[in-house]
């Protein structure tokens, strides 16, 4: 979907951190180990709903005594209304390229 997309996917941090920043975004944690972020986005030209979903992975090295979390591949879905065949509106797509871009933003400078 892009190169914005890919930026986050592998960045690792603290569950309570991601939670926090993702859940103050709009975004919904699902419950499940490890969790999944979900955000709706509704196109009010056409009526559709989208969503964005952000995996996580539990990710632990030897210098960290507790389990972070990491990102994972950010994934773009239509749930409802019109065409049945995945296509997904430019401004649709660029919404969310911004959303990944502010999160990677947000996420870099936290650990720069």
């Amino acid at each position: 979907m892009g190169l914005k997309m890919k930026r986050i996917t592998g960045l690792v941090y603290a569950p309570d951190q991601i939670d926090r920043f993702l859940c103050s975004r709009g975004f919904v944690r699902r419950n499940g180990q490890p969790p999944v972020y979900d955000l709706r986005i509704r196109d009010h030209i056409s009526g559709e709903e989208f969503r964005l979903r952000i995996p996580t992975t539990h990710h632990r090295t030897k210098n960290q005594p507790t389990i972070h979390l990491k990102l994972g591949q950010p994934v773009l879905h239509r749930l409802s209304g019109g065409r049945r065949d995945g296509f997904i509106p430019d401004h649709i797509r660029e919404a969310t390229e911004h959303k990944i871009a502010e999160i990677f933003s947000y996420l870099y400078s936290v650990h720069s």
